[in-house]
């Protein structure tokens, strides 16, 4: 959702005043989160918001149990449904993470203790991000989702893990003068936190082992595809540096994410998710998201001839950037 300062729509702001980062403790309410998480990769999260009755309507209210028995015929029946996001892959990948929560639910005796267990049952606070300066994911988030992942889930990213953990009331980044802040610091036990993990997001030596040890996902071979040398590393090391100016990239298909800007395209039929960030400080970050597992990807500067899928992301780059000097002769030619 980002900082509360900024312009949101009608769904957004409705959902920010009546839900946003309220602590959530049942189980299917907590899945239900799960799915808009799911959906929203790729997508912005006004439009996962606008489609919340359609996903309600395909997935049997959210109740996991039905969703984790699903059969083909239920695939079907759910791409079919009227409005519905067409991937094949995200409606599998809820199938999976349903009969995880299942799992979790015998194992911890709800979805809700497990989730729960990595704040000891209160809302994070954590130092400076009510002042603004919110990130798009930490070390809890990196954490929750290798967790998450060894478990079997997918699409949950640290990235997407920490937008999931806002939403859902384990961690409070509302505003120090936004009236929820202190709405939900009044009402349920928090605990205030140093960073954890920030910035570029850089996991321990200790995750990034552990991140490595996990077992390669089986991947399927691409016709007329060379290989793209893509190296698994923390997410979000700096790729081009420019100065914008941030209150004109709004209109250009950013969105406000802290004081930073994010820009997400869904690439080779939503596999992958390109996402560019711009700070404050105009620096321009990107990172490459692979849906079906979540894991997260930086790109070595290689010649554009290594094959049509690095093409495709550097034009798909090429073209943020070229909102961003948009955004800047904007900016000089009103000013």
């Amino acid at each position: 959702m980002g900082y509360c300062n900024f312009n949101l729509s009608e769904v957004e702001r409705k959902f920010h005043d009546e839900e946003w980062g309220v602590p959530v403790h049942d189980d299917r309410k907590l899945f239900e989160f799960v799915v808009l998480a799911v959906m929203q990769c790729g997508f912005t999260w006004e439009m996962t918001l606008r489609k919340r009755e359609v996903f309600r309507l395909a997935f049997d209210g959210f109740d996991f149990d039905r969703i984790a028995a699903y059969a083909d015929d239920d695939i079907s029946r759910v791409l079919a449904t009227p409005g519905m996001i067409h991937s094949l892959s995200k409606v599998k990948a809820i199938i999976g993470n349903a009969q995880v929560v299942r799992r979790l639910r015998a194992e911890h005796g709800s979805f809700s203790a497990f989730l729960w267990c990595y704040t000891d049952g209160r809302t994070i606070v954590y130092n400076g991000h009510a002042k603004g300066d919110v990130p798009a994911g930490n070390g809890l988030s990196a954490r929750i989702a290798r967790d998450l992942r060894r478990l079997g889930m997918k699409y949950v990213g640290p990235t997407t893990m920490y937008l999931y953990l806002q939403t859902c009331g384990l961690v409070n980044d509302h505003s120090e003068d936004c009236p929820r802040f202190a709405f939900i610091n009044s009402r349920y036990p928090i605990v205030c936190k140093r960073r954890d993990h920030e910035g570029a997001m850089q996991s321990t030596a200790a995750e990034v082992k552990a991140l490595a040890a996990l077992p390669p996902r089986k991947k399927k071979q691409a016709k007329a595809v060379v290989e793209p040398m893509w190296e698994f590393r923390p997410p979000e090391v700096i790729f081009r540096q420019r100065r914008v100016v941030l209150d004109r990239l709004e209109p250009f298909g950013f969105r406000a994410e802290g004081k930073a800007f994010r820009y997400e395209t869904s690439l080779l039929d939503g596999q992958f998710t390109l996402s560019v960030v711009v700070d404050e400080r105009g620096t321009v970050k990107t990172l490459l998201v692979d849906c079906a597992s979540g894991d997260e990807y930086v790109q070595h500067l290689v010649p554009a001839a290594v094959g049509a899928f690095v093409g495709r992301v550097r034009r798909e780059f090429d073209d943020v950037l070229d909102r961003i000097d948009a955004a800047c002769f904007v900016s000089k030619f009103r000013n």
